[in-house]
């Protein structure tokens, strides 16, 4: 799976948007808040994600319900190394 490949937009103050859509059973928009040009261009750092659900709610990945939500923070964590660590921060930092 190819992540960030349907879709790309830049708003005006630089900030990228990137859209996925899984054959239509899962839509992910993922947020670059300060473009692409800067770094560090990593997941939970300055790239979040969120997820659109059946029933049109937005969720910000890592919520109960979010494809990457994991009880033990395996999305979100210092010392995990899924390749995918980083992608369920986005609830976290919100919560702060």
């Amino acid at each position: 799976m190819t992540f960030f490949d349907d879709g790309q937009f830049v708003l005006n103050d630089g900030t990228l948007v990137l859209l996925q859509n899984e054959n239509g059973l899962r839509v992910m928009i993922s947020v670059d808040v300060n473009g692409f040009g800067k770094g560090p261009n990593r997941l939970g750092r300055d790239l979040f994600m969120f997820q659109l659900t059946d029933d049109g709610e937005l969720l910000p990945m890592g919520a109960k319900g979010s494809d990457y939500y994991s009880v033990n923070d395996s999305y979100c964590s210092d010392t995990s190394t899924s390749n995918m660590n980083g992608a369920g921060c986005t609830y976290k930092m919100l919560q702060e």
